[in-house]
């Protein structure tokens, strides 16, 4: 191997004396896999280009192995991609100049055979790795084993760099510069310990490998943070980030990946690279090492980052994913296809599915316009008793739509939606009253089934004419008598004063018509806002009284009922009782609100009654409350009606009776 550069030895002294040497060669051409022996300094670099990253030199006597050949056709020069006995140390050199002279001659059988060396992908005992991990592992040990040199402890005293800047400074005229002479053997010692064979030039070489796998490794991690970024900004979904609540963290990711693709450039920018300039002036132990430390560092915290956002990637995408097959399903399963399921004759009306409906019904204007268009529709073409299980259905929905303002204007806008309740209520009266004179009686089921689609029908109609009446120019007028078009069904009304059961008519169903008519007193009173303390008081215990009295009268004649009311009858009327319980509880703290608002004015000023209702909102709140006690009451009062009319005539029950039991 050849001595410290600049020896005698090391090359030809002028460019003939190579000239001649190259012309009297004999050295048969070499191919592909073949391994051959540098005769002539060869310049190793990254690419093919002369131009490319400069990696080491290979004196006369390497070994190398041809991967790969390139023969320039015009010029005759020959480069190819060579690796050294240590594998980790590859790449392109010239094999053969413009004049057909080889750089290298082919080996022996036995050479060859001794080519590859044990620990050839070592580096001071450590395997080197392209993964991060394992090239900060390199690093690490390549840095720890120079350190260990007795050679970079004595570069780096302070009494060494003393007396190098002394005799720097009193060097002798004819001695030269003995200092930069004496740093230059100790440098050549130290940086042949990291080459097996314990040459300076490979350990060199070995050096610029490491560094510039360090530079691409970070320059990779560059383009991989790069893509994440440009992968956060794609998947920024407003609808992801607001189903799973987490705004602005894709924003967030997608900046964070464009800080550490910034700092991987800077980062690369400050690793030093190898240059052809290290065999005039060596490079300094001390500098490599800060910056083969540094370089570790900022590599596995580059990682660690990289793999934090790589996680949150597929976080991210799952996010996405679950977002986009939500909203899938939700455009999928629009309000006019529930409302087609609603109405299937197999299909039960459940709570679950009347809550999904109105929401999806009163989240869009074109999707409310066509669900009124087909309710209108479907009750137009379901009237009659035959068809009263689907026209149930539909006055159920629509009565759910009720509590919606805007879905009343909707159907107060809708022409002839009126008259389709109107021409309902008359069509009942007629059908009801033929089926009572029949010789086979309605059932049950079939009597608290139309009895509630009338009172539904009337329910409907009236607030429909309500906001009809409120609507300013462009809206359809109403009469005012249309509330009370739609009269209860004449078969209701022979049932429930058949001889022999007139008895059984309960105080409370004499007189909810009085608690309905105080309670849309209130209501008027709410409107105008000048509803008083004690009016809001009287007329909630009013309505809490008989929504108590009915919840136990319908329980009990029930229980005495059972054997004759069969389960989904039994259901329906359970619905009811629990319906009416529930508003029963928010009448009661209504009214307990009330009655703490009007002591503490009675305290504070006599005679005085301000409401407890300090807000447009409270008022709200407190109207539909008592929609929803009115509808529970009208409820109650007709299954208790039917129930009456069913009960047996010889065995009247004795607290239903207003005066007490009937004479024997």
């Amino acid at each position: 191997m050849p001595g410290v550069p600049g020896s005698a030895d090391s090359l030809p002294e002028t460019p003939h004396e190579l000239d001649e040497t190259l012309d009297h060669s004999s050295d048969p051409a070499i191919g592909r896999g073949d391994v051959g022996r540098i005769t002539h300094q060869a310049t190793m670099r990254t690419g093919q280009l002369v131009t490319s990253q400069w990696i080491c030199e290979l004196f006369p006597g390497v070994y190398v192995k041809i991967l790969d050949v390139d023969t320039d056709a015009k010029i005759g020069r020959q480069r190819a991609l060579v690796k050294t006995q240590l594998s980790f140390i590859r790449g392109w050199i010239s094999i053969r100049t413009s004049r057909s002279s080889y750089l290298v001659e082919a080996c022996s059988e036995d050479e060859c055979c001794l080519f590859d060396l044990p620990g050839s992908n070592q580096i001071c005992g450590c395997e080197l790795r392209s993964d991060p991990s394992g090239l900060a592992g390199v690093i690490r040990n390549l840095t720890s084993h120079i350190k260990r040199q007795p050679d970079f402890g004595t570069l780096t005293s302070a009494d060494f760099i003393v007396s190098q800047r002394l005799q720097s400074l009193f060097r002798v005229a004819s001695g030269g510069d003995n200092a930069n002479l004496d740093a230059q053997r100790l440098r050549w010692s130290l940086w042949a310990t990291l080459s097996p064979n314990r040459s300076s030039p490979e350990g060199l070489a070995i050096l610029a490998v490491v560094m510039l796998q360090l530079r691409d490794a970070i320059l990779e991690m560059d383009s991989l943070l790069m893509r994440l970024h440009e992968e956060f900004v794609c998947l920024e979904d407003t609808d992801a980030e607001a189903l799973f609540n987490a705004s602005g963290e894709t924003h967030a990711a997608a900046m964070k990946a464009k800080q550490l693709s910034q700092r991987c450039r800077h980062v690369a920018n400050t690793i030093t690279l190898p240059s052809s300039a290290w065999f005039a002036h060596l490079p300094n132990p001390a500098s490599i090492v800060v910056d083969l430390a540094r370089g570790e560092e900022a590599l596995l915290e580059l990682h660690d980052e990289k793999a934090v956002l790589a996680n949150q990637r597929r976080i991210l995408i799952a996010r996405v994913k679950a977002a986009v097959e939500a909203r899938a399903a939700t455009e999928a399963v629009s309000a006019a296809s529930l409302l087609a399921e609603a109405l299937r004759p197999d299909k039960r009306l459940d709570f679950p599915l009347v809550t999904e409906f109105c929401d999806r019904a009163t989240s869009d204007k074109a999707e409310l316009a066509d669900v009124v268009d087909a309710l209108t529709q479907v009750l137009k073409e379901n009237q009659g008793l035959p068809l009263l299980p689907q026209r149930l259905k539909a006055l159920t929905l629509t009565n759910e739509l009720m509590y919606d303002d805007a879905a009343r204007q909707a159907f107060a806008r809708h022409p002839g939606f009126l008259s389709v309740l109107m021409s309902m209520g008359s069509t009942d009266s007629t059908d009801s009253t033929a089926s009572v004179t029949s010789p086979i009686p309605p059932g049950v089921a079939f009597d608290l089934a139309a009895a509630n689609a009338q009172l539904l029908t009337t329910e409907i109609a009236r607030r429909v004419s309500t906001e009809a009446a409120s609507l300013k120019a462009g809206c359809f007028a109403v009469a005012p008598a249309a509330q009370g078009s739609v009269a209860a069904p004449s078969w209701l009304v022979s049932v429930a004063r058949t001889p022999g059961r007139q008895t059984g008519q309960t105080q409370h169903v004499l007189s909810w018509p009085h608690t309905c008519s105080a309670l849309n007193a209130l209501r008027a009173s709410l409107q105008s806002g000048a509803a008083s303390t004690q009016d809001i008081t009287s007329v909630l215990d009013h309505i809490y009284r008989s929504l108590d009295e009915a919840t136990g009268q319908v329980s009990q004649l029930r229980k005495s009922l059972d054997h004759t009311i069969s389960a989904d009858v039994g259901e329906l009327i359970d619905n009811f009782l629990l319906s009416a319980t529930r508003v029963n509880s928010r009448v009661l703290e209504w009214k307990c609100t009330a009655v703490n608002a009007l002591d503490e004015a009675e305290a504070s000023v006599a005679n005085s009654s301000p409401s407890p209702l300090s807000n447009r909102g409270q008022r709200k709140h407190l109207a539909k409350l008592l929609d929803r006690a009115e509808s529970a009451g009208e409820s109650l009062n007709t299954c208790l009606t039917v129930l009456l009319a069913r009960r047996p005539t010889d065995g009247e029950l004795p607290w239903l009776m207003p005066d007490g039991p009937a004479p024997a």
